[in-house]
């Protein structure tokens, strides 16, 4: 990614009376900065530079800055979030860490968020390379002194994302020069190419990106990929002009192991009917979805992460399973709830002696959750369901881990003394951890009609290779 300093003027879209000069800076891909200076012709002669700054810091911390360019083009940063450093000749703000950027630059003016809108846009993925397809070699070979790409494309044609969002894949090869070396590194990239029937804003745009196609690819492979390379191409006055979108979550990633890149080529040809499947299911669900995805994109501690991992069990229970309510909607609500709360709060109810409203509006509305499965029944239900693809992922018999699993949730939940002895730390945690992850999945994959050995081998890939306490059926 090309990183330089881009100078202009910078300035909230909603109150230009606080434009001001500056230099916007992207460093490495850990740090950004946005330095201000010459702020003299948007301040009162009555307070000085730092009491003006620290008075409009809420304006200058808006999630929306737009800039003009001193080359006459635009630029907008979104997502920012900044703290400030004062000092006597210019007034410095620094991106912190491990937050969201993106930086649009491009030939035409950009006036508030409702302009980011486009029907097309290209990505690619961190560390996805070039395993979705066959693909016929093009080479096309740049005027540039020592520079040049290497194109080609799949065999197969655009295929429908959805019925609004036509996909397709595009493999390229980028390179990089070392002059120190004097040597030239080649690597593929896959670009996925996405159009829609209508114009669609650049926030709904990455978070097509991320929550569905991302959030697929993150989870075949085991580990979260991140956007790169965006762009976006519109046509204004005639001409065609093209934007850069830098997007990056600042953390470092490391390579795919081979067996994880070896899932995407398991799944071929059918991967384009999967991705396309879990688009459905990601727009249908996206709570699932953004609850799970969280085990990929951020560091947390194990407890945090089993949790998570529970809780995404239990919410795909929730939205999918017919199971998962031990009555219909209709028939708890009139012959469990409603006569319930009725008595609770009649003349007559034995309740009456207490004048605690919190504890009868707590009753009440655990009343309303009963009719859900408990997370044990849940975890039956799962292992019953999918016992044959189970048995064939684990040797030993995973559904006597239930009592466990419960016993260890409602430990890390409530934190009842007598709940201690019984929950999982350590290593013990990690396995059941991983056991929940790999339920959750077995559930995604059926939902997405993929074939049982292609789910086997799949999840295989993602755990196989690490060490644990429990043994993988075939892997001993």
């Amino acid at each position: 990614m090309e990183i330089y300093k881009q100078k202009g003027k910078f300035w909230l879209p909603e109150s230009s009376d606080h434009q001001v000069d500056g230099e916007f800076e992207l460093i490495e891909e850990s740090h950004g900065r946005l330095i201000l200076f010459d702020v003299i012709d948007v301040i009162d002669d009555s307070v000085s530079k730092e009491e003006y700054l620290n008075k409009n810091i809420q304006y200058i911390q808006h999630p929306l800055i737009i800039g003009e360019l001193n080359d006459g083009k635009g630029i907008a940063l979104l997502q920012s979030s900044f703290r400030s450093i004062s000092t006597k000749d210019f007034c410095n703000y620094d991106y912190g860490y491990n937050v969201d950027i993106t930086v649009f630059t491009g030939s035409i003016m950009i006036g508030s968020v409702e302009d980011l809108v486009f029907n097309n846009i290209s990505f690619s993925f961190d560390h996805l390379h070039h395993y979705l397809g066959a693909c016929i070699i093009d080479p096309d070979f740049q005027p540039i002194p020592r520079s040049f790409s290497v194109k080609y494309t799949s065999v197969e044609d655009i295929f429908n994302l959805s019925d609004s969002i036509l996909c397709r894949f595009n493999y390229v090869f980028d390179s990089s020069f070392s002059s120190y070396l004097s040597t030239t590194h080649i690597y593929p990239v896959t670009l996925i190419e996405l159009e829609s029937s209508s114009n669609i804003s650049i926030r709904h745009w990455l978070d097509i990106i991320e929550k569905n196609i991302g959030a697929f690819f993150s989870i075949i492979v085991g580990k979260y990929l991140c956007p790169t390379r965006i762009k976006v191409n519109i046509e204004y006055e005639g001409k065609h002009y093209e934007f850069k979108v830098f997007y990056r979550y600042f953390n470092k990633h490391s390579e795919l192991f081979h067996n994880k890149r070896n899932s995407l080529e398991k799944m071929m040809p059918g991967l384009k009917n999967y991705l396309a499947a879990f688009y459905n299911f990601a727009t249908h669900y996206p709570l699932i979805i953004d609850n799970y995805l969280t085990l990929y994109k951020f560091d947390a501690i194990l407890e945090y992460k089993f949790l998570s991992a529970v809780y995404s069990v239990e919410s795909f229970s929730r939205y999918i399973n017919p199971k998962h309510y031990y009555f219909s909607e209709a028939d708890f609500e009139n012959n469990c709830y409603k006569p319930l709360t009725e008595y609770i709060n009649s003349n007559n109810s034995k309740f009456l002696y207490t004048t605690n409203k919190d504890y009868i509006s707590r009753l009440t509305n655990s009343i309303k959750y009963s009719n859900e499965l408990s997370l044990r029944a849940i975890l039956k239900h799962i292992f019953d369901d999918n016992k044959d693809i189970i048995e064939k992922i684990f040797s030993d018999n995973i559904r006597a881990h239930i009592d466990k699993i419960v016993d260890t949730r409602n430990w890390y939940t409530h934190f009842t003394k007598e709940l201690e002895p019984l929950a999982a730390k350590g290593y013990e945690l990690v396995n059941l951890y991983k056991i929940i992850r790999v339920l959750f999945e077995v559930c995604l994959f059926k939902q997405l009609k993929m074939p049982e050995e292609l789910i086997i081998q799949t999840i295989k890939n993602t755990y196989c290779w690490t060490n644990t306490t429990f043994i993988l059926a075939g892997d001993k």
